[in-house]
């Protein structure tokens, strides 16, 4: 079963309120909790919801919502404690907490979503442009710009997997994003975009740095350089996310015009262990673009898998000849593919991912029919589609069963 999560901007007053309550709710827990443990006795989560049952007139799911991200932050603390024994139970109290709605309390009228305050004819109203009621609504606050938005979660039926015999072979890199390939054409993602925002991050934070550390630690200037420092992280982060949305999402229009069948990525878990180039490696996003494809593609009824792409972007698909891709006097990775014995031309991620093709169809000991010429054509390269957001986004999706 698929769920996906979309974000709708928000402007309520009693929006606000709830999530003030909610925080209230919070400390409350917490200090009643304290008090009960001073005395060696320790209340239930069932005793707790009891005890906090109609609570400053919040949504009975709501109350039991804040009561449960508690408790399950005490079990997750007690988990970690056994590994980091500094590891702290809940012990901060919140001016604001978010507000969740269960099915339950959940409505659609005259394209408004609804969530019920518990009140006869009392209710936060957003708006709504799908048919689909959300399982779940949570309302949270913008780190950055301090304004509301809503959570929502949608459920979706499974989707029929496609009968289409075709493959498309997918090499994942950090200079390229993705080049993809069905044997007969080729497709380069960029990662320019993305390059440049990461880089723009490591040298706005480094700036930040430097000049936290004339300053004294926990003093009001090193907070404010603090506080600056962490809405610059969130910031970039949430445009690489936008970007990473944007090339998954052309991915999947470049499988669907090709008529695909199962889409094969390169398996990179071992990068992570490697620590030559230990820098790249932490800048390179391909689970993050990898998780993003695969539910996109199980809602066209295409399917995916990982692979072992060992030797993909050495080997000639011309010849079958090994080639070492290393500048003997620089020492660094080629970018264009010269194989020595054909002389068979073409770059390097193209190469990689023909053979990544010619895997899935279990015939990577055949050379590829279009690779023939001494020259191959030139990929089509595609860029990130980053338009201002609407007012509705996707901005996660899980697929539960993977």
């Amino acid at each position: 079963m698929e769920y996906r999560i979309v974000r709708v901007n928000m402007e309520d007053v009693e929006a606000s309120r709830q999530t003030r309550l909610c925080g209230q709710l919070w400390n409350e827990v917490l200090s009643v909790f304290n008090k009960n443990r001073i005395e060696n006795r320790y209340l239930t989560e069932g005793e707790m919801k009891s005890h906090f049952k109609g609570f400053n007139g919040l949504h009975s799911q709501t109350t039991q919502a804040v009561i449960e991200r508690f408790y399950s932050a005490r079990k997750t603390a007690f988990v970690v404690r056994k590994q980091n024994p500094k590891m702290k139970f809940p012990h901060k109290r919140k001016s604001e907490s978010p507000a969740v709605w269960k099915r339950q309390g959940i409505s659609i009228k005259d394209g408004n979503l609804n969530m019920s305050l518990g009140k006869k004819y009392s209710f936060i109203s957003i708006p709504w442009n799908r048919n689909e009621t959300p399982t779940e609504v949570k309302i949270c606050r913008d780190k950055i710009t301090g304004k509301q938005f809503a959570l929502c979660a949608i459920q979706f039926p499974d989707t029929e997997l496609s009968t289409s015999d075709k493959t498309l072979g997918v090499d994942l890199g950090e200079k390229v994003l993705a080049v993809l390939s069905n044997g007969e054409q080729q497709f380069m993602l960029s990662s320019k975009l993305i390059r440049s925002k990461i880089r723009y991050r490591h040298k706005t934070l480094g700036s930040i740095a430097t000049k936290q550390k004339t300053k004294k630690k926990n003093s009001r200037s090193w907070r404010k350089l603090q506080a600056r420092k962490d809405r610059m992280r969130i910031k970039i982060e949430r445009q690489l996310e936008h970007i990473l949305h944007s090339q998954s999402k052309n991915l999947v229009e470049i499988t669907v015009k090709l008529n695909i069948g199962k889409v094969t990525f390169g398996d990179l878990a071992t990068l992570r262990n490697n620590k030559k180039g230990q820098s790249v490696n932490n800048n390179f996003l391909y689970g993050n673009f990898r998780r993003k494809c695969v539910y996109k593609l199980l809602s066209k009824g295409i399917a995916s898998e990982k692979i072992s792409e060992a030797y993909t972007s050495q080997t000639c698909p011309c010849c079958l000849t090994r080639n070492n891709l290393t500048d003997p006097q620089s020492r660094k990775a080629l970018r264009i593919y010269r194989c020595a014995n054909c002389g068979f031309i073409a770059h390097r991620d193209c190469v990689g991912s023909i053979n990544m093709w010619k895997k899935t169809i279990n015939k990577f000991e055949v050379s590829c029919p279009t690779a023939r010429s001494r020259w191959m054509n030139p990929p089509v390269s595609v860029k990130p589609k980053c338009s201002p957001q609407k007012n509705c986004v996707i901005v996660k999706s899980m697929v539960r069963g993977l």
